[in-house]
This record gives structure tokens, C-alpha cells and sequence, in this order.
């Protein structure tokens, strides 16, 4: 479990700088580790749950972000955004649009013989991407990109 290590040696380098924003971000995902470890058991956390962990922990912060923004909280907004550019270092490379276009055609492709739905072929096919390169893209590209091959 080396990414354990890695945001140890992250939060005592951030607490020697007194950065805020990364202690603030390296706590909650600390913490969130925890109680998947909790929740799982003995098995612990695999690498694929850990960018599972620091996917949620995005997504959450970018609606955080969003209603500040709203809410004409400046200083709020940009804590948000300081934190969601810090726990992204924690996320394998990320893949272009193109990248996730080409494999969202491959998984459909697969699935040219079963007569599904297109509500089902969508939910399928987000599936298998998720499952196959979790953590390498946000999934709301992912459904947009989808949404445009499937109509």
C-alpha cells in the first residue's frame, strides 16, 4: 500500500510548510481511507478503491465549489478548487476525451449482438469503463462522451 505511505510523507511535508489546503485535503482523505478500511476488513484498501476514494472526494468538492460559486463565496470557492487540484496528484494520468471516446466504441462494439435497450447499453457500457479504467477519467465526461455515441 505504498499510496498510504506517499500521503504520509505528503501530510508531514505539508504540516512542516504550513499548508493549509493540503492538510485540510490530506485529513479528509485519511480519514475517508479509514473507514473504507473499516468497512472492508481484512481485505483493506486496493489501489482501485483509493482512486475510487480520491474520485468521490473531487466530485464532491467540485459541488462544494459550484455553490459557493453561487453563493458569491470567493474565498470559499477557491479553497475548494485549491483542494480538488492537490487530491487529483493522487489520480493516475488522466485520459483524454478522444482516449475515452475510443474505448466507449470498443465496449459498445462488444455489444453490437445483444438487442439492449439504449438506456441499458449505456449503463452497461459506463460500467465496464468504470471498471477498466477507474480513476483515469472523470465520469461525467465519460456519460457526455457516451451520450454522443449512443444518442
Amino acid at each position: 500500500m505504498e499510496f498510504k505511505q506517499k500521503i504520509q510523507e505528503d501530510f508531514v511535508k505539508a504540516m512542516k510548510e504550513k499548508n493549509e489546503i493540503a492538510k485540510m485535503a490530506i485529513s479528509s482523505l485519511k480519514s475517508q481511507i479509514l473507514i473504507a478500511e473499516k468497512s472492508l476488513g481484512s481485505k483493506g484498501v486496493s489501489q482501485e478503491t483509493f482512486w475510487t476514494i480520491v474520485s468521490k472526494m473531487i466530485t464532491q468538492r467540485k459541488e462544494s465549489a459550484q455553490i459557493f460559486l453561487d453563493a458569491k463565496r470567493e474565498d470559499l470557492y477557491k479553497n475548494e478548487m485549491n483542494q480538488i487540484e492537490f487530491l487529483s496528484l493522487y489520480l493516475p494520468e488522466q485520459m483524454s476525451g478522444e482516449e475515452v471516446k475510443e474505448e466507449l466504441q470498443k465496449i459498445l462494439q462488444n455489444m453490437i449482438s445483444s438487442n439492449l435497450p439504449p438506456a441499458a447499453k449505456r449503463g452497461k457500457a459506463l460500467g465496464e469503463f468504470n471498471r477498466n479504467f477507474r480513476g483515469r477519467c472523470d465520469l461525467e465526461l465519460v456519460s457526455s462522451i457516451l451520450n454522443e455515441i449512443i444518442h
